[in-house]
């Protein structure tokens, strides 16, 4: 009797585990055309979505996890006659938002758009390829990068100054050099204080230039690499070929380690396909984990990736094609929302965008609304990504900034500092979004900050 049990539970809980993500419709989209952009949350409730409205950008909020949606345009906003682009928000800390607009225009709040600061990125060596930033990535409410498709930003202090990169261009392999506008703007991934990544392109100067076109254009896809913080650039080769078949649309990071990148590659004569790479030192190699069917003239483009743990994660392409992990990228299952060629569908579920809350999935579409997603019940998360707060920069010399998680319940806002003995040599409290703590007069060494039950480790230099 027992062992008969027992099989029945094996089999209730083994489908359980195959079960798919629940979808449901949250928002339908009520304009003719509406283009998601773009979809972050910073937290249980809170939720932006960047999205266009018959060619009138504006930005979505939901302080329910998605139940709810309240619209906004940035003319009403910020008071301008016209906004073209707006192709990138970042929310590094709860209540601050910052936005990418046209003409290179960077929208900062830190109240949740309750009120608004403006800065416009000056440089007199901007040209026609910065008419406006594609891409735009905050590791905490100070340190970000914002990338046109001519240059990159750097910035320390929440966009207050800026810095353009002057190094990136250096780069040397063979005879490849970095193609005119198709590196910048390209998805970049902050790693830590010192290391970024961003996907760049590299075209052979051997082919004279009145010979290029989409057919013979022979260049390189990868990854530029810096490990100081943008004085050095290291690129990674991930594919090559004279087909204008191969992109990366995102990346994303599951530890120091283990990381990803999602877009799509092929060769011109069998379509393109889905790609997605995998690296398990950090960015320094990657192999290819998984490529969608050949032939698929739709679904042949991966966007965006996310994991909620070390074994679960989710993948969103074109034409409605969703992927699941329940294994760390061993295998990946098609939970599409409906069956390839269903042509009524395929034309509006034209490209995804998602960001996952635990294990709730927000996810946008081209124009048939905003849909929420659920892991199966067996899946549970793990959170692997930080020990509930975050320090920049590290190693450091005079200050480091800690910035503490939103989903993170701290008993208490003391923040200690302990050297290798267990010592208490520092004592200072916290507040909400970053906190510099002065380092200048500790010692070179390796130490150790608490906050409550957190700990992290951290090197003066």
């Amino acid at each position: 009797m027992r062992k008969i049990l027992l099989y029945f539970i094996l089999i209730f809980l083994s489908t359980d585990l195959h079960s798919q993500i629940k979808w449901e419709l949250i928002k339908q989209g009520l304009y003719k055309w509406e283009t998601t952009r773009n979809v972050i949350c910073i937290d249980s409730n809170n939720c932006y979505i960047i999205q266009d409205y018959d060619a009138e950008p504006g930005v979505l909020h939901s302080e329910d996890g998605g139940n709810s949606w309240i619209r906004k345009t940035w003319v009403d906003m910020i008071n301008v006659s016209s906004v073209n682009y707006c192709f990138r928000i970042a929310y590094p800390h709860k209540g601050y938002l910052f936005a990418a607009l046209e003409d290179n225009w960077i929208i900062k709040t830190r109240d949740d758009l309750k009120t608004i600061e403006y800065i416009k990125i000056e440089d007199e060596k901007r040209d026609e390829r910065d008419k406006f930033f594609r891409f735009l990535t905050m590791k905490d409410t100070l340190f970000g990068i914002a990338g046109s498709e001519g240059a990159l930003y750097f910035t320390h202090d929440g966009w207050q100054s800026y810095y353009r990169d002057t190094n990136l261009k250096k780069i040397e392999y063979g005879n490849y050099t970095l193609s005119y506008g198709a590196s910048y703007g390209n998805p970049i991934y902050i790693l830590d204080s010192l290391r970024y990544i961003i996907k760049v392109t590299l075209t052979d100067l051997t082919i004279p230039i009145e010979e290029l076109d989409n057919n013979n254009l022979d260049y390189k896809l990868g990854i530029a690499h810096t490990y100081d913080g943008g004085k050095n650039w290291e690129f990674i080769e991930m594919s090559s070929g004279r087909a204008e078949f191969r992109n990366i649309y995102r990346f994303f990071f599951q530890t120091d380690k283990i990381g990803w990148a999602v877009g799509v590659s092929g060769d011109g004569k069998d379509g393109k396909v889905g790609t997605i790479y995998k690296t398990t030192d950090g960015g320094k190699t990657w192999q290819i984990n998984y490529e969608t069917p050949k032939g698929l003239k739709l679904r042949n483009s991966l966007r965006e990736i996310e994991f909620i743990n070390d074994k679960c994660g989710i993948v969103v392409g074109t034409d409605g094609l969703i992927l699941v992990t329940y294994d760390g990228g061993e295998t990946w299952n098609d939970e599409s929302m409906f069956e390839y060629g269903d042509l009524v569908k395929s034309q509006i579920f034209g490209v995804q965008f998602i960001s996952t809350i635990g294990k709730r999935i927000i996810l946008g579409t081209l124009k048939d609304g905003i849909y929420k997603g659920t892991f199966p019940a067996a899946v549970s998360v793990n959170d692997y990504k930080s020990p509930g707060f975050s320090i920049f920069p590290n190693p450091a010399s005079d200050f480091i900034n800690i910035t503490i998680d939103n989903e993170t319940d701290l008993l208490t806002r003391e923040v200690q500092i302990l050297d290798l003995l267990g010592l208490v040599v520092s004592k200072s409290e916290l507040t909400d979004g970053n906190n510099r703590i002065d380092i200048s007069n500790l010692p070179r060494g390796t130490y150790f900050i608490k906050v409550g039950d957190k700990v992290e480790k951290f090197v003066k230099m």
